[in-house]
Parts: C-alpha cells; sequence; structure tokens
C-alpha cells in the first residue's frame, strides 16, 4: 500500500507551483511574487498533474486521507476537462484582483514585505492579462458579463494599494499600477467588443454531466430530488418573506418594498466601499469612546479617599 503522504506532498508542491494565488490563499508564501502563466499551457499541465495524481492514488488503499485525495483529483479533473471554466471565461480579471487583494489585505507579513510581492505581481500583470486571453475558446454570455464587472472593480484596488505603498516603493509601484490600469482598459475593451457579443448565450450541461457533477461532489441524491429540494426551499423562503413584509411594512405591497431596498445601497463599489468606511469609522469611534469613559471611570475611583472613622486614632488615608 502506497504512503498517501508520499504520494500528495510533491503532487501538491507541484499544484501550488501552477496556481501561486492558491498558494497564497493557503498562507502558502513561497510564490506571493508571482501570476499563473496564465495561458492554455496551465490546462494542460495541471490536467496532467491530476492524471498522475489519479493513478498514483490506485495503490493507497481505502483511508480517509487517500479517499479525499481521490475526491479532489477526481472532481478538479471534471472540472478542468469537461467543465473547462477556463475555457468558457475570462478568468484573468478575477485571478489578478484576488492575488492583488489577498496580499493586500492579509496582515501575514510585514505591510512592507508584502508590498514587494504585490509589486512583483503588478509589474506582471500586462504580460498575464494578454496570455490569459489565449485561454478562453468557447465563451459564455453570463460568465464572461461577470468577468467584466470584476473586471471594471480592478482600478479602484490599484488606487488603494499605491495610496498605501511605503515611501521607498511607492513611485515603482505607481508606474506598475498605471501600466496594469492600462492593460486592465485592454482587457475590458477585449471583453466588450470581441467576448461578449459573440459568447453563446447558456451553457448546458447536460443531464449526463450533471449526474457526474452530483456523483463527484457525493451528494446523496438523484437530481430530482435535489430539484424537489431546492423546489421546498424556494416556497418556504417566499413564505417567510411575505411575513417579513407584514411584519415590518404593513399595508404594502412586496413589489414596492422590494424596490425600495434595492434602491437604497450605493450605486457603485467605489461608493459602497465609503459607506462601508464611514460605518467602520463609526463603530471604532463608538467603542473608543467606550474605552475611554472606563479609563476614566477608573482613574475616578483610584483617586477617591477613603479615611478611618473619627473615633480612630490615625486619620491617614488610603486609596482602593
Amino acid at each position: 500500500m502506497a504512503d498517501v503522504e508520499a504520494l500528495v506532498r510533491p503532487f501538491f508542491d507541484e499544484l501550488m507551483a501552477l496556481r501561486p494565488m492558491d498558494a497564497t490563499y493557503l498562507g502558502i508564501h513561497d510564490h506571493d511574487d508571482r501570476l499563473p502563466d496564465g495561458g492554455p499551457d496551465d490546462t494542460e499541465a495541471e490536467s496532467k498533474l491530476l492524471r498522475s495524481l489519479r493513478d498514483r492514488l490506485a495503490d493507497a488503499g481505502e483511508g480517509i486521507d487517500a479517499e479525499v485525495a481521490r475526491y479532489f483529483a477526481e472532481l478538479s479533473l471534471f472540472e478542468l476537462e469537461d467543465f473547462r471554466v477556463a475555457d468558457r471565461m475570462a478568468i484573468g480579471g478575477e485571478v489578478l484582483g484576488t492575488a492583488l487583494f489577498l496580499l493586500f489585505a492579509r496582515d501575514f507579513a510585514p505591510l512592507e514585505t508584502r508590498m514587494e510581492s504585490i509589486l512583483s505581481r503588478l509589474e506582471d500583470a500586462p504580460r498575464y492579462l494578454a496570455r490569459s486571453r489565449e485561454r478562453l475558446r468557447d465563451p459564455v454570455r453570463i460568465w464572461n458579463q461577470v468577468a467584466l464587472d470584476s473586471l471594471r472593480e480592478l482600478p479602484t484596488l490599484l488606487g488603494e494599494i499605491v495610496t498605501a505603498a511605503p515611501a521607498p516603493i511607492k513611485s515603482r509601484l505607481s508606474r506598475a499600477a498605471d501600466a496594469a490600469r492600462e492593460a486592465i482598459d485592454d482587457h475590458q475593451r477585449w471583453l466588450e467588443a470581441d467576448v461578449i457579443p459573440k459568447a453563446t448565450p447558456d451553457f448546458p450541461i447536460g443531464e449526463a454531466g450533471f449526474e457526474r457533477l452530483l456523483q463527484l461532489r457525493r451528494l446523496p441524491a438523484p437530481p430530482d430530488s435535489i430539484l424537489e429540494l431546492g423546489r421546498e426551499q424556494l416556497k418556504l423562503v417566499r413564505e417567510q418573506r411575505k411575513e417579513l413584509v407584514a411584519r415590518h411594512w404593513p399595508g404594502k405591497p412586496l413589489a414596492e418594498v422590494e424596490a425600495g431596498i434595492r434602491a437604497d445601497h450605493a450605486p457603485d463599489f467605489e461608493q459602497a466601499l465609503g459607506e462601508y468606511r464611514s460605518s467602520i469609522a463609526a463603530a471604532r469611534g463608538f467603542v473608543q469612546e467606550r474605552q475611554r469613559r472606563r479609563a476614566c471611570g477608573r482613574r475616578h475611583l483610584s483617586r477617591r479617599t477613603f479615611r478611618r472613622p473619627p473615633s480612630t486614632p490615625a486619620s491617614w488615608a488610603y486609596t482602593s
């Protein structure tokens, strides 16, 4: 029986080299300064690696570690070779944004160290985005509309990064961000003019493909049963929503309440971010004020003077 750890460890290390953004997400920082190749070679390399792992796991026994490894290999191969998300959706913008955001938002190292890695990824962004376009072969319209929406938010993130950059690398990082913005603009124009208008309007995985996906995900029910469960849950949610509207907005029709809720939000990401910051600042101010009042109360108590009764010979005082 093969040692599962000995089988999986080299596979995992190689997979993280192919997916540096995933490595950062998992807290492995050996590849923080890199982006993936981005092109069709990634698909081929990952498929080859996963098939090799699956074949080698055939002799790994029936333990939980071996079963989890088989689950991952088989499901990943299906998503890579049958579902083919990267062939149908322009994932370059999402990968780039996540690769930068994880380094910027997670405080796992000093800011200067993380900014050096961000700089390396930013300088590679134009190459990566251009290369990632070669991977798109059968675009699905709605998937790429989602990709476009995500891409449009990236310049805001770049502005936040440049603002927070330490002085020693601020100018170099600003230049890299400017070059990345130009590449993002090119990528956006490509999606708007060449991809979305020509993309297929839908992507049916098909009954056989869906059943295979459920099987690989180890779901315990067939598609019809899952569909029925979904319908029951949808009915329950609608009933709960009706009760909620009647309780909090008596006399108002559901459509009016829904329209009001939808209208009560920021129109874009930048304004939403501003509102979020205002809320965080208000919460922080509240906590700081409470802490200040408690500190003042403790100082007041510490200065109170407690004296012995007059009948006591000594008239000294002590503080609590």
